[in-house]
């Protein structure tokens, strides 16, 4: 039994770390997006072209149960702390740039996670979990750049990028509430649907309907966010929030890859060190004993 525990969690840590793989693609495919589509409107279509995938995929798993109310409330939560998470993170890049905004959202997120599901949903995660939030908060950090010294951005810039940090917190410790009563794709499905409402008007302010690049946001709806966020919940039905939170970190280590093999961006040593550390992070956490 004790076994069988074991080898469920690190195949829920396995699924969790492919979507944060395949969530790194997103960033490098949208790359050349912004040139004409406004970020709000690619938010809107990502989370908006998900829904139809995610709504069959549930269907056709036979396994779409009644929403009870209680249940109702947590996904309008993930609902809207999703489309916070996106128009929050937007915002800080506007304001920020995209390394500095990413490096207070990404690496403000597991800590968050941390103090929240040990405060909120009693989780208790091991020694070795909790050793890894600040190696892979570190590794993160030096993986993505931190800023020069005496560079400042806007209050209103690093608000942001902090509420979308506080929103990614929310909506995985919300996930975990819902992981093993629904289906992963009726969880996303609804949640998504209701993150598309929220963004609409946003996104119809700023443009809804792009000229072009509909092969991208095509992509981006089905690849890193409706097969990436259903493996995401099918992993969290068996690790910790904190666990969680610390292999989702691996989007930043994938980014970079990417961005070496495929850009030309090349990363000195600080950048190694902190892939090292990232990935020593996720280490601790597939060794954890609970």
């Amino acid at each position: 039994m004790t076994h069988e525990i074991s080898s469920s969690r690190h195949t829920g840590a396995a699924l969790i770390a492919m979507s944060a793989l395949l969530w790194s693609t997103a960033g490098l495919v949208s790359t050349g997006l912004f040139e004409h589509v406004h970020p709000l409107t690619v938010g809107f279509w990502r989370v908006a072209l998900a829904v139809p995938t995610l709504l069959i995929l549930a269907r056709a798993a036979a396994r779409w149960r009644p929403i009870t109310r209680r249940a109702a409330g947590l996904l309008a939560l993930i609902g809207l702390t999703q489309a916070g998470y996106q128009g929050f993170y937007f915002l800080g890049v506007s304001e920020l740039g995209a390394g500095r905004a990413t490096l207070v959202a990404l690496c403000g997120a597991p800590v968050l996670i941390s103090v929240l599901g040990a405060a909120v949903l009693k989780d208790r995660p091991g020694r070795l979990e909790w050793a890894a939030v600040p190696v892979a908060v570190a590794g993160a950090a030096l993986l993505i750049g931190a800023p020069a010294p005496g560079v400042e951005g806007s209050v209103l810039g690093y608000a942001a990028a902090g509420a979308a940090a506080l929103s990614y917190a929310v909506f995985a410790l919300t996930a975990r509430e819902l992981a093993g009563l629904y289906h992963p794709f009726q969880i996303t499905a609804i949640g998504f649907a209701v993150a598309a409402l929220t963004l609409l008007p946003l996104a119809a302010g700023a443009g809804l309907v792009p000229a072009q690049g509909w092969g991208t946001l095509a992509y981006l709806g089905l690849v890193p966010t409706a097969l990436a966020y259903a493996l995401f919940f099918f992993g969290m039905r068996t690790v910790t929030a904190t666990a969680s939170g610390v292999l989702v970190l691996l989007e930043p280590a994938g980014a970079a890859v990417l961005a070496a093999l495929l850009l030309g961006e090349r990363y000195g040593a600080l950048g190694l060190v902190g892939g090292a550390l990232l990935l020593g992070a996720v280490l601790m956490v597939n060794l954890a004993k609970r």
